[in-house]
C-alpha cells in the first residue's frame, strides 16, 4: 500500500492517470453507447426478418386454402355432379372426379352423400369414414380450415408418418352440395344438402411446399401437428417428429404469434411462430420460420471486436503520449531536484540548465538567481572570517610582546577593525609614556589612578546602555522572524491555493476538447444520417414509380378478361345452339345435349369467374391508389426530416463555436493562473531568505549582549586592580626599569 501512494504521489504518475481517465470515460460511454445501438439494430433487424417471412409463409397457407376453397366452391355448384348424386350415377361420379382430382395435387378428393359416406374418391380404397370431419365442417360457415387427420385416414391416402406422432397435418376443405335443380325440384328438397365435396391436403412430410417458402424467403420452414414436426424444409429433416419449445407452443394457444431465439444442432436462428386453427379455432398446428443469425451475430461480435480495438490502441497511444508530455515535464523537474540537492549538500557552483522556453525556464532562472546571491553572501562572510582572523592573530602578537615587557611593539593600524588596532597602539603608546612618567612622576600616581576609577566607571555605564539596546535588538529581530514566518505560511497557502485552481483549469480543458470531440463526431452522424434519408427519398420514388407500372399492367389484364368474358358468351350461345341443334337430332342427339349443356354451365362460370376477376383487380387498383398516395406522404415525411435534420446539424455547429470560445478563454485563465502560482513561488523563497537574515541578525544581537557582559566583568576585574595598583605603585617604581619604553 506504501508502495502504491508513493507511485500516485509522483507528478508524472498523476498525470498519466487523469490522462487516462479523462479519454477512458469518453471512449467506453461512447463504445456502450455503440455497442447496445448494434444489438437494437440487429434486433429490430431480426424482428422485421421473422415478421416477412412469417407474413410470407402464412399469405402462402391462406392462398392454397383460398385456391381449394374457390374449387371447392365452383365444383360443389355444377349442376351436373348435382344430378349425378342425385340418380347415384357412380361410374359418372368417379370419372369426374378422377377429371377433379388431375387439376389439384392433393391427396384426397372425395363426393359424399348427405351422410357424409363416400360415394367416390381419389383413394384406392374406399374403406374409411369422414363423418366426423364433416360433421365438424357442418357446424361452421367456413368451408377450409387446418384438421389433425387420425391415422387411419391418413394412412389410406398418403405416406403420413412421422415420429412421435400417429396423426397428420391437412388442410380440408368440405363444400356442401344444394340441391336446387329447377328440372328435379319438389318443394321439400329445394335448399336441402344432397351431398359434399371434400378436399384433403396431407402437409406431413411435405417438403415441396416448404422449400418453395424457403427460396422465396431465403429462411428455414417447418410444419408441425400439436407441438411435435412433421414436415420441414431439407437442411432440418432431422427434426422431423421432435417437439418445439413447450413455451412458444403454450403461447400460441392464446396469441397468434411467437417469436423466439434457438439453437439447433449448433446452429444459431431467430424462429417466428404462427398458430394453425382448426374449423373450431383450436390450436392444431404450427408454421414456423426460422432465420440464420450466424452472419449477423458474426457481425455483430466482429464490430465489438473493432470497437474494442479500437479503445485499446486509443488507451495506448494517450498512454504513449502521456509519458512523453510527463517527461517534458518531469525531466526538467528532476533535473532542478538534483542540482538544488547538490547545492544543498554544499556544492554552491551547481547551477540548472533547463532551456524549455516556458515556466520552467523561469523557473531554473530564479534558481541559479538566488544560487549566485547566496554564493556572493558567502563569499563575502569568508572574506570577513579571514579579516577577522588575521587581525586576532595581529592582536595576539602584540599581546604576547606586551606579556613579554616589550612596550615598543604596535599593531598594524592598516587593517583597523573598530578602531582597534589604533586604541591597543593608543594603550601601549600610554604605558609607555606612563612608564617613563612612573619613573619620573611615581608621586602623582595615586591621582592617575583615581582619574582611571572615573574613566571605569563611565565605560561601566556605557556598557550596560550597550547591553541594553543590544537586547532591545534581540527582541525585535526575534519578533520581525516570527511575523516573517506567518507571512510565508500564508504565501505557503496562497500557492498552494493557486495550483488548485491551475489543475482545474487544466482539467476544463481537456473537457471542453472533449466536448469539442463528441460535437464533431455528432455532426458527422447528422451527415450520414441526411444521406440515409436521401436515399429513403429515392426508394419511394422509385417504388411509386413500379406500383404505377403494376396499376398500368392490372389494367392490361381487364382488356384480357374482357376478352375471355366475350369467349365466354360466344361459346354460350354456340352452347344454346347447340342444344337446339341437339333436340332436334331427337334421340341420337342427347350425348350431344349433355355436353352443350355442361359446355354452357362452364361457359357462365368463366363469366362468372371474370366478373370476380375484374372486381379484385379494381380492388388492386384502389390499394395502388392508395400505396402511390402513401409513398407520396412518406416523401413528405422524409423531407420534413431532412430538415429537422439540417435544424440538429446547425445545433451541433453553434456548440462547435461555444466549446472553441470557451476553450480559448480558459486557456488564457490557465495561462494566467500558472504566472500567478510563479509568483507566489518566488515571493515565498524571497520570504524564506529575508526570515533566515532576520534570524542571523538576532543571533549577532544576542552575540553582542555577551560581549558587554564580558566587557564589565573586565571593567569590574580592572577597578579591582587599581585598588591593589596603589600597593604596588612602589615596586612598580623598582620594576620600570625593566621594561622597554
Amino acid at each position: 500500500m506504501k508502495k502504491i501512494n508513493s507511485i500516485v504521489k509522483k507528478l508524472s504518475h498523476k498525470m498519466l492517470i487523469m490522462s487516462m481517465i479523462s479519454i477512458l470515460i469518453p471512449m467506453v460511454i461512447l463504445s456502450t453507447f455503440s455497442i447496445n445501438g448494434l444489438d437494437n439494430l440487429a434486433s429490430k433487424s431480426l424482428d422485421k426478418s421473422a415478421e416477412l417471412s412469417l407474413n410470407s409463409g402464412s399469405l402462402s397457407l391462406d392462398d392454397k386454402m383460398k385456391s381449394y376453397d374457390k374449387f371447392s366452391e365452383y365444383t360443389s355448384s355444377t349442376k351436373g355432379l348435382k344430378k349425378e348424386i342425385m340418380t347415384q350415377n357412380i361410374s359418372s361420379l368417379k370419372s369426374r372426379i378422377k377429371f377433379t382430382n388431375s387439376m389439384q395435387d392433393v391427396e384426397l378428393m372425395a363426393i359424399t352423400n348427405e351422410n357424409g359416406t363416400i360415394m367416390a374418391s381419389t383413394a384406392h380404397d374406399n374403406d374409411f369414414k369422414i363423418n366426423n370431419i364433416i360433421s365438424k365442417f357442418s357446424k361452421s360457415p367456413k368451408t377450409t380450415a387446418f384438421e389433425a387427420v387420425p391415422g387411419n385416414i391418413a394412412e389410406k391416402i398418403s405416406n403420413y408418418k412421422v415420429r412421435n406422432t400417429n396423426d397428420a397435418l391437412a388442410i380440408v376443405s368440405v363444400a356442401p352440395i344444394y340441391y336446387n335443380m329447377e328440372a328435379l325440384s319438389t318443394t321439400d328438397k329445394n335448399g336441402k344438402i344432397i351431398g359434399y365435396f371434400v378436399i384433403m391436403d396431407i402437409l406431413n412430410n411435405d417438403a415441396t411446399y416448404l422449400s418453395e417458402l424457403q427460396e422465396e424467403t431465403g429462411s428455414s420452414a417447418t410444419l408441425t401437428l400439436y407441438d411435435s414436426r412433421v414436415s420441414t424444409t431439407a437442411d432440418n429433416k432431422d427434426l422431423i417428429g421432435k417437439k418445439i419449445n413447450s413455451e412458444a407452443y403454450n403461447s400460441l394457444k392464446t396469441q397468434d404469434r411467437y417469436y423466439e431465439n434457438l439453437v439447433i444442432d449448433g446452429n444459431y436462428y431467430y424462429c417466428g411462430y404462427k398458430a394453425l386453427r382448426d374449423i373450431d379455432g383450436n390450436l392444431v398446428g404450427t408454421l414456423g420460420i426460422g432465420a440464420h443469425t450466424e452472419e449477423i451475430l458474426s457481425v455483430l461480435d466482429e464490430t465489438r471486436s473493432q470497437i474494442i480495438t479500437v479503445i485499446a490502441i486509443t488507451l495506448l497511444l494517450a498512454l504513449i503520449m502521456s509519458l512523453y508530455a510527463g517527461r517534458l515535464i518531469t525531466k526538467p523537474l528532476n533535473t532542478l531536484k538534483d542540482v538544488a540537492e547538490k547545492f544543498g549538500a554544499g556544492n554552491f557552483s551547481a547551477r540548472a540548465n533547463i532551456k524549455t522556453g516556458d515556466e520552467l525556464e523561469d523557473l531554473s532562472n530564479s534558481f541559479n538567481l538566488m544560487a549566485e546571491n547566496i554564493q556572493s553572501m558567502g563569499k563575502l562572510m569568508e572574506a570577513d572570517k579571514e579579516k577577522l582572523a588575521e587581525t586576532i592573530m595581529d592582536v595576539s602578537k602584540v599581546m604576547k610582546k606586551l606579556s613579554e615587557g616589550d612596550f615598543t611593539v604596535h599593531a598594524d593600524e592598516s587593517k583597523d577593525i573598530n578602531g582597534l588596532q589604533k586604541s591597543i597602539n593608543l594603550a601601549i603608546e600610554n604605558i609607555g609614556e606612563l612608564i617613563k612618567d612612573l619613573r619620573k612622576d611615581i608621586e602623582v600616581l595615586d591621582s592617575e589612578i583615581e582619574s582611571i576609577e572615573s574613566q571605569l566607571a563611565n565605560a561601566e555605564e556605557s556598557a550596560e546602555q550597550l547591553t541594553d539596546a543590544a537586547s532591545q535588538v534581540a527582541n525585535a529581530a526575534s519578533d520581525q522572524s516570527v511575523k516573517l514566518q506567518n507571512s510565508t505560511n500564508q504565501l505557503m497557502e496562497t500557492f498552494e491555493g493557486t495550483k488548485l485552481v491551475n489543475d482545474t483549469i487544466e482539467n476544463m480543458v481537456k473537457i471542453a476538447g472533449s466536448i469539442k470531440g463528441n460535437s464533431n463526431e455528432g455532426t458527422h452522424k447528422v451527415e450520414n444520417a441526411t444521406g440515409t434519408m436521401n436515399n429513403i427519398a429515392n426508394v419511394i420514388d422509385n417504388l411509386s414509380k413500379s406500383i404505377g407500372e403494376l396499376g398500368t399492367e392490372s389494367k392490361k389484364i381487364n382488356e384480357v378478361t374482357t376478352l375471355i368474358k366475350d369467349v365466354a358468351d360466344q361459346t354460350g350461345l354456340l352452347a344454346l345452339n347447340a342444344s337446339i341443334e341437339a333436340a332436334r337430332a331427337g334421340e341420337a342427339g342427347k350425348g350431344f345435349a349433355v355436353v352443350a349443356s355442361e359446355i354452357k354451365d362452364l361457359a357462365e362460370e368463366i363469366k362468372k369467374s371474370v366478373e370476380d376477376i375484374n372486381k379484385t383487380i379494381k380492388g388492386i387498383n384502389c390499394k395502388i391508389d392508395e400505396t402511390i398516395e402513401l409513398g407520396n406522404t412518406g416523401k413528405s415525411q422524409v423531407k420534413k426530416g431532412v430538415l429537422a435534420i439540417a435544424e440538429v446539424n446547425s445545433a451541433f455547429e453553434g456548440i462547435q463555436n461555444g466549446v472553441a470560445n470557451s476553450g480559448s478563454r480558459m486557456d488564457n485563465i490557465y495561462k494566467g493562473s500558472q504566472n500567478a502560482a510563479t509568483n507566489v513561488n518566488l515571493a515565498l523563497k524571497n520570504s524564506q531568505e529575508v526570515a533566515a537574515i532576520a534570524e542571523e541578525f538576532a543571533a549577532t544581537a544576542e552575540e553582542v549582549t555577551a560581549s558587554t557582559e564580558e566587557l564589565n566583568s573586565i571593567i569590574e576585574e580592572i577597578r579591582n586592580a587599581s585598588k591593589e595598583l596603589t600597593k604596588i605603585s612602589g615596586n612598580v617604581s623598582k620594576k620600570t626599569n625593566e621594561f622597554k619604553a
